[in-house]
């Protein structure tokens, strides 16, 4: 059974850092991250002065419902692959980041907790 730890707080606040020294002291081999900043929507076909508009604190910048599916994945014990987020062209990478099943999962934003 995966144990899912959840860490929400306000930008800056330590949430990825806390995140890491959480599965350093529980150790690699039985915990994962999957950060919510990695599902923010793929803005490629935007124009760069429309990406800028975006608001990222509002859920909608986020594709929540795969953040959803692949948190369900993985909770099943199966690997997903998640997205890989460019945060200065605000586009996803082509290429993704398989994350498998551990017995621990943190997951971590600013608005994990927000649906």
């Amino acid at each position: 059974m995966v144990q899912v730890i959840a860490i929400s707080g306000a930008s800056s606040s330590g949430k990825s850092t806390l995140a890491a020294a959480l599965v350093s002291a529980i150790g690699d081999e039985l915990a994962e991250i999957l950060p919510l900043d990695a599902y923010y929507h793929d803005l490629a076909h935007l124009a760069p002065a429309d990406r800028e508009a975006i608001n990222f604190d509002h859920p909608d910048a986020l594709d929540l419902a795969l953040f959803r599916e692949h948190l369900v994945a993985l909770k099943s014990g199966v690997a997903v692959q998640r997205p890989d987020y460019d945060f200065a062209l605000h586009c996803r990478r082509p290429e993704s980041v398989r994350v498998v099943p551990r017995p621990y999962l943190v997951v971590e934003g600013i608005l994990v907790t927000s649906d």
